[in-house]
């Protein structure tokens, strides 16, 4: 069985047990607290007739009260209104209300636990699928720390990845909550030895009828008679189940609560790895519930985006939640980096420390801790993929700034950069406005700078003139011309020394039209769980999938790929696929530019937002054996800058080497 962490992170929560911790130069004791009372109000330590007042305060919206006020102040275990005014004024006035007001409260191993509803504020395509009204529980052990029950955040995570057959029990008087889902894929809570287990994890969290780390997923691979085809799944597409994995939420010392036979876990875990794994994130801000992806957080006019950064800034972070922020960051990026290995990264709490992070984190301070993800994703990893997104609602934005100071961006980032100013900038110079499909002699070139792809229906529309912008529209293009009007011509060379990366559909449907095959694998290096996307394409765009979709290599030609330190992502998988594929493909210019993960996302439990190089990561097979593309593919014949872009050279140079 696989264990996640290895090592226990030195924050300490406070718990019930007489402990002392020191943290960031803070000393705690559990034994120092002052018990509740309850009806005590005002936390001073008494029932007094200021409680009364302090009630009456919350019940006009003219205080707010914190988890252990809201605990001490429902003295009839109902609701806190009116009524608790009156038993305490009568417990003051002598009267026995039968309850035990002034009396130290027993808050447990677990703390009293205290539940809200709160609406989710969404995107409008999850209306109607989710529940507007989410509960979300805290306890007085962990003050502002939100939490889910696991049993709600499992109907949650039903409803929305659509996962109908989802069944849960309980066992060991509620100590285990088990889900399943179909036959035999399963999650395990256990309260006993606070971990969850996964028989499967990728499959758990993929989409009903989907596999994990699937290309193909947002379009249709199967259609009815009169609906073209535009992408098949090949018979030889295999999904290979991951080891089972033990997630240790006590390694990473975050708290599972039992309450009544309930269990509960902190929202930003469940988040972190049932929710993160989509395109989406979940986040609970001062009460208040969001379920966004980045491009509506980054839309600064949508209303979702405004209500997040409506929240009122705050300077410093409590202990509590400063405490959990940066343990459950650790655990989220060392279940979902996919770079670990590269980074040499043991462990997140570890590789933190030494990059001298874990203090900024441990600061409590929110500038310090936004500045500490800033440069964790783009100083620190500087792979190009990961990167800082957004900042906490309680970062103070008119106060402060932290992405133009000179940590925003490491040198290996600027020197990037530079270097594809430099070669876009070389490439202009020598040939001016290049053209996407270009014949010179008996060569032809085909040039992008990214991979991008539109929505199905849109290369359906009879209408439409060819759009040579978008990279299936080109290679459907180039086909065409390659067996009418071009079929004459020898070499075909594919130019991607300015390619940044982009859509992987698009990259796989490029790959198919050169080789007639195409198979994208993607491994997730912390479970081992390895899909092989191999997928057909219908390359004439006619709604068929046939022996008239031929590839440029089916059509006789002899291709060439050049790249360059900056082609990178979808840009390097592209290369690389290739040639591991066939290595009559002859390759010029550098080395491309690695990039081997599937962009992920991070949310933080103060809500920043991080993109990171997830644990999707884009690997190549060869005999059976996984290739590591990240390091780039080295070309067979180098060319600096000026002669990538000579292109009378490279039309003699590729002729010779093919001898045309």
């Amino acid at each position: 069985m696989k264990k996640l962490s290895v090592k226990k992170i030195c924050a300490v929560v406070l718990s019930a047990v007489l402990l002392t911790s020191t943290i960031s130069g803070l000393t705690v004791s559990a034994a120092e607290e002052t018990p509740l009372i309850l009806g005590d109000a005002n936390l001073d330590g008494s029932v007094s007739v200021a409680d009364a007042t302090e009630i009456q305060k919350y019940l006009a919206e003219s205080a707010d009260f914190g988890i252990k006020q809201e605990a001490v102040s429902n003295v009839d275990n109902t609701e806190i209104n009116i009524n608790s005014v009156t038993l305490i004024q009568k417990y003051l006035s002598g009267y026995d209300t039968k309850l035990s007001i002034g009396q130290p409260i027993d808050e447990g191993e677990d703390g009293i636990i205290v539940e809200k509803t709160t609406k989710l504020n969404m995107p409008a395509v999850m209306e109607g699928v989710l529940e507007e009204n989410q509960k979300v529980y805290y306890s007085t052990k962990y003050n502002d720390i939100p939490f889910i029950e696991v049993n709600n955040g499992l109907i949650f995570f039903r409803d929305f990845l659509e996962k109908s057959d989802l069944n849960i029990e309980a066992s060991d008087n509620g100590n285990i909550v088990k889900c399943t889902i179909g036959d035999d894929l399963t999650a395990e809570f256990n309260y006993s030895e606070k971990y969850i287990e996964f028989s499967d994890y990728d499959l758990f969290t993929t989409k009903k009828d989907n596999l994990p780390m699937d290309l193909i997923e947002n379009n249709d691979s199967k259609s009815t008679s009169d609906e073209p085809v535009m992408f098949l799944r090949s018979p030889y597409d295999h999904y290979y189940s991951g080891d089972p994995i033990r997630i240790s939420l006590e390694d990473y010392s975050i708290p599972m609560l039992k309450d009544n036979g309930k269990l509960f876990i902190p929202l930003s875990t469940f988040n972190d790895i049932f929710i993160s794994q989509t395109e989406y994130v979940l986040v609970s801000i001062d009460e208040h519930l969001f379920l966004y992806n980045q491009g509506i957080i980054m839309d600064t006019s949508d209303e979702l985006t405004q209500l997040y950064y409506s929240i009122e800034p705050k300077e410093t972070l409590s202990e509590e939640m400063t405490k959990f922020n940066y343990n459950e960051l650790c655990l989220n990026l060392d279940l979902r980096y996919g770079l670990k290995d590269t980074h040499n990264i043991k462990d997140f709490d570890s590789y933190l420390n030494r990059m001298g992070l874990k203090k900024e984190y441990l600061s409590g301070n929110v500038y310090r801790i936004d500045k500490a993800n800033l440069q964790l994703s783009t100083a620190c990893f500087a792979d190009f993929h990961s990167t800082y997104v957004c900042c906490s609602p309680y970062f103070d934005r008119e106060k402060y700034s932290i992405t133009d100071e000179p940590t925003a961006n490491s040198k290996t980032y600027m020197d990037r950069y530079k270097r594809f100013a430099a070669k876009t900038a070389t490439r202009s110079s020598i040939l001016g406005e290049v053209e996407p499909y270009e014949r010179r002699g008996d060569t032809v070139f085909i040039t992008f700078d990214s991979f991008t792809a539109k929505s199905k229906a849109e290369y359906y529309n009879e209408n439409n003139e060819p759009d040579l912008s978008d990279t299936i529209e080109l290679f459907s293009y180039s086909l065409e011309k390659l067996k009418n009007e071009d079929s004459d011509v020898k070499n075909v060379v594919i130019d991607l020394s300015c390619n940044s990366g982009g859509n992987s559909i698009a990259c796989a449907y490029a790959i198919y039209a050169v080789l007639g095959s195409s198979n994208i694998s993607v491994l997730n290096p912390i479970t081992n769980a390895l899909h092989q996307n191999v997928v057909e394409c219908d390359l004439n765009l006619d709604g068929k999938i046939d022996e008239n979709d031929k590839s440029i290599k089916a059509l006789g030609k002899n291709i060439t790929l050049i790249t360059s330190d900056v082609s990178f992502s979808c840009g390097n998988l592209f290369p690389c696929n290739i040639k591991y594929d066939d290595a009559n493909v002859l390759t010029l210019g550098q080395q491309s530019g690695g990039g081997a993960c599937v962009i992920g996302y991070v949310a933080t439990a103060t809500g920043s937002l991080m993109q990171i190089s997830s644990n999707n990561q884009l690997v190549s097979v060869k005999n059976g054996s996984l290739m590591d593309i990240d390091n780039g593919l080295t070309p067979d014949i180098y060319l600096t800058s000026n002669r990538m872009y000579d292109r009378d050279y490279i039309c003699n140079l590729v002729s010779e080497q093919f001898g045309n």
